[in-house]
């Protein structure tokens, strides 16, 4: 059991990362709720969640290298107030424009806390509870992701979509209290973050949500191309930048390595497609068969409380048999439930999306702990530190990706860009759907041939074969 000062120190961490992981899951449930109260279309409102990933994405790296050099008391308090504050402009917000810009607000906020919560497991607590302490937030964090869905379509249903930012306020200042009391005063030490890495990586990654988000509009397809243009020229200056820096976000001389890229881009394409997937099914269940925001909120529950029963068990038996058929049984999965999908009509009733949801589960439950620890295995140990910040930020750009690539298809294949939700015929959403989801079985094809053409067994041959 924990004690004291280390029991309030656990407390202050769970509470951050639960407060994170429920806002990056609450808010797809009231997403049609939104729309039909700001009277916009699918694609627009995407901007509420891409919005927040982004922020994530972008700022997570530089966060962590500010509480790194002995600011986690701050950058940890930092974040719930900025978090705090964010989540009551969201809930106050009298115009869609104004709700996304507070969303960036409390996606800052987001990504403080998620940069410093491992942190204080490895940095503030005694070492002989670290790997106690690391368990307890991966659960803390998965469970708020599950918790999410449920409770946001609780409160949009009885209340209203306001409460899904309202309930944060007290969890918020709480945060604050409790980190005052619990979280040390460090030795600091000079902080080396490399902002033009940082301004480079992120104007690129939102160039380029940018240019994914408008292609559904056809008037808009010029500033399509600029904006994908604009992001190309930053990525490779971010690219550049990183060679040429002391202390670059990461070193992208990693990309070298083969078996990095190929799971890499396995894994990210899984969490693309998943948040594309999670994103259009509020919409579906709201628009075709009906479902009250309650419903919507159980039936996404299912995954992760599938993929939390599943992570653990399935970790256990990868550490000692091997991760590959886990990481190819999970991208299978992600074939499955996209076919679904695609071939799903209204009239089939909840029962096929019972099938969808489990099967989202699976692949969350087979590749979380198997495509995490591929990452890590793919480097050098010296390079290990950093699987886990490139797993994490890779996890953010498919979900701020898949997000903005998905809602991009579903009003392009609806032929509904700048048609309000309201206005939006049955079948017009059902052929953007189905657009939407043949892309899906395409990108978790990809991801499965990735996944099957890293095999570690040829590289651990090649680690044990003598010297010639």
């Amino acid at each position: 059991m924990f004690k004291g000062g280390t029991a309030l120190l656990i407390a202050t961490m769970i509470l951050g990362v639960l407060m994170d992981g429920i806002d990056g899951s609450i808010v797809n449930v009231a997403l049609p709720s939104i729309a039909h109260g700001f009277g916009t279309d699918t694609s627009v409102v995407s901007w509420v969640t891409i919005s927040y990933f982004l922020m994530l994405a972008g700022l997570l790296l530089p966060f962590g290298r500010i509480a790194d050099a002995g600011h986690i008391r701050k950058v940890f308090l930092l974040g719930f107030v900025v978090f705090t504050a964010g989540s009551t402009a969201c809930a106050l917000s009298p115009s869609l424009s104004l709700l996304i810009a507070s969303r960036v607000v409390q996606g800052i906020g987001a990504a403080a806390l998620a940069a410093v919560a491992p942190m204080i497991c490895v940095k503030l607590l005694p070492s002989e509870h670290l790997g106690r302490s690391l368990g307890i937030m991966s659960v803390a964090s998965a469970l708020g992701f599950a918790l999410g869905p449920a409770l946001g379509g609780f409160l949009v249903g009885m209340l209203s979509w306001h409460w899904i930012f309202l309930i944060n306020i007290p969890i918020g200042v709480l945060g604050v209290v409790l980190g005052h009391l619990s979280l040390p005063r460090e030795e600091t030490s000079k902080v080396t973050v490399d902002l033009k890495g940082t301004f480079l990586l992120f104007s690129g990654v939102g160039s380029g949500v940018i240019a994914l988000e408008r292609v559904s509009y056809p008037d808009e397809r010029m500033v399509c191309v600029v904006f994908a243009v604009l992001a190309v020229v930053l990525l490779a200056l971010f690219a550049l930048e990183s060679l040429r820096s002391r202390n670059p976000l990461f070193d992208v001389r990693l990309f070298k390595i083969r078996d990095l890229d190929l799971t890499l881009l396995s894994y990210t394409l899984i969490n693309l497609v998943y948040m594309g997937v999670l994103y259009i099914l509020p919409f579906y269940m709201d628009l075709e068969l009906g479902m009250t925001s309650m419903q919507s909120g159980v039936m996404l529950l299912l995954p992760s409380v599938v993929s939390l029963i599943l992570n653990v068990p399935v970790g256990n038996y990868s550490d000692k048999h091997g991760r590959r058929t886990f990481a190819i049984i999970a991208t299978v999965f992600g074939i499955a439930y996209s076919a679904v999908l695609y071939v799903i009509e209204p009239e089939m009733g909840v029962v096929p999306l019972v099938v969808v949801a489990l099967g989202m589960g699976l692949v969350w439950g087979f590749c979380g702990a198997a495509s995490s620890g591929r990452i890590v295995d793919s480097l050098e140990p010296k390079d290990k530190a950093i699987g886990s910040s490139l797993m994490t930020f890779f996890m953010y750009i498919g979900s701020t990706v898949g997000t903005a690539l998905f809602a991009s298809l579903l009003t392009s294949g609806a032929g509904a860009g700048g048609v309000p939700i309201e206005d939006l015929t049955s079948e017009a959403f059902m052929s953007g759907m189905s657009f939407a989801m043949l892309w899906a079985v395409i990108l978790s094809v990809v991801s499965m041939v990735a996944a099957y053409a890293v095999d570690e067994r040829k590289r651990e041959a090649a680690n044990r074969a003598p010297d010639s």
